[in-house]
């Protein structure tokens, strides 16, 4: 049996910001020695969409790259075309790479995604090469503080006549208690009804909505839109016909990219409440909302008193990461994002974190 190989990252868990140092090693373990011309390493930033337009009969794809090197971590002397020989047990071969400052945020979609990846060969003289990869997130710091729409409180108001010929309206006014939030919040919900017509609010649903837009060329230049429930809640209200009344809900923010996507042109990312509100003709409402990684703190507020985020999985799971240039000897595919995520509730953060409710539902 040929020797086996993975890679392993420096930091646990493997996640990197913009600009920083990606460090690990190759490690290689073998039963007896082996010839190899050559160990390298390449490692690639890319973003890729890709998909399929029944109506229009073509292929759409674009991609771009932030980060394409390759270099031969062994043997120092450089590559032998006979091969040399590395010994039985445990061999490590170290490699370090710098991002670029304008890295965009790992991201998986289902017909795009922006990824960071490891790619390992062993170039064997006598028989198949053996390869492996490893891929790592990468996530930049978004500052919600220098977002101007973080700290606008999004309203919107909507009205529809509830009979069936005309009939007397339903009005609904819809608002959170701020513009921007990160993972780890809780985004605090307010509705207020003014029932005219002569029929009941019955229940009142808010999702969590991600919007993804991927841009593709083929026969010109199309756009793939995809939209994701993050989280959502229901509950059964009851607004009597010509009648007044409030809602109030909470909906926690779960692992999530930045909203935009900055640094990428071919994906964009927005997100969203989408509240849906139950009569004889429901009322739609919409909330656009700024998710970031840096909260949105109290003006008199110093940066040392949040909470460090931790790296949470990606609320939408695993992906299946095999890529069509993969060899059959790449058998790790599955890939699971991280993104940072605050816990509000480890003290002596709780009193900032109702400090930061207080202030932004007073303005």
């Amino acid at each position: 049996m040929g020797p086996k190989i993975r890679v392993e990252f420096t930091k646990n868990p493997a996640v990197f910001s913009p600009g920083e140092k990606v460090e690990g090693k190759v490690l290689a373990s073998s039963d007896s020695p082996f010839q190899c011309r050559a160990v390298e390493v390449r490692f690639r930033g890319k973003a890729h969409n890709g998909w399929y337009d029944a109506a229009r009969k073509a292929y759409y794809e674009k991609e771009e790259y932030y980060a394409d090197e390759t270099v031969s971590v062994w043997p120092s002397s450089g590559r032998s075309w006979e091969g040399e020989t590395l010994p039985s047990g445990v061999s490590e071969f170290p490699f370090s790479f710098t991002l670029s400052e304008n890295s965009p945020c790992t991201f998986e979609g289902c017909v795009g995604w922006v990824r960071y990846t490891i790619y390992v060969k062993f170039d064997i003289p006598s028989g198949r090469d053996i390869s492996t990869k490893k891929i790592f997130t990468v996530v930049p710091t978004t500052d919600l503080n220098k977002d101007p729409q973080a700290k606008i409180m999004p309203k919107v108001f909507e009205e529809k006549k509830q009979g069936f010929f005309g009939g007397r309206p339903l009005l609904v006014e819809a608002s959170c208690d701020k513009g921007g939030y990160v993972p780890g919040e809780v985004i605090n919900i307010s509705l207020t009804f003014k029932n005219e017509s002569e029929y009941d609010v019955t229940a009142v649903k808010v999702k969590l909505e991600q919007k993804s837009k991927f841009y593709g060329k083929a026969l010109g230049t199309l756009k793939y839109v995809t939209k994701s429930s993050a989280a959502k809640i229901k509950e059964h209200i009851a607004v009597k016909e010509n009648a007044t009344g409030e809602w109030q809900g909470k909906i926690l923010i779960p692992s999530l990219p930045p909203s935009d996507l900055p640094g990428c042109s071919i994906i964009d990312l927005k997100h969203r409440l989408q509240i849906r509100v139950t009569c004889k003709k429901n009322i739609d409402l919409t909330l656009p909302i700024r998710v970031g990684t840096f909260p949105l703190l109290p003006e008199d507020s110093a940066p040392q008193n949040y909470p460090p985020p931790a790296y949470v999985e990606s609320v939408f799971g695993s992906v299946d990461a095999k890529e069509k240039d993969d060899g059959e000897e790449m058998t790790e595919s599955a890939f699971t994002p991280l993104y940072a995520y605050y816990d509000w509730s480890a003290s002596p953060y709780s009193a900032l974190r109702e400090e930061m409710n207080r202030v932004s539902m007073n303005n």
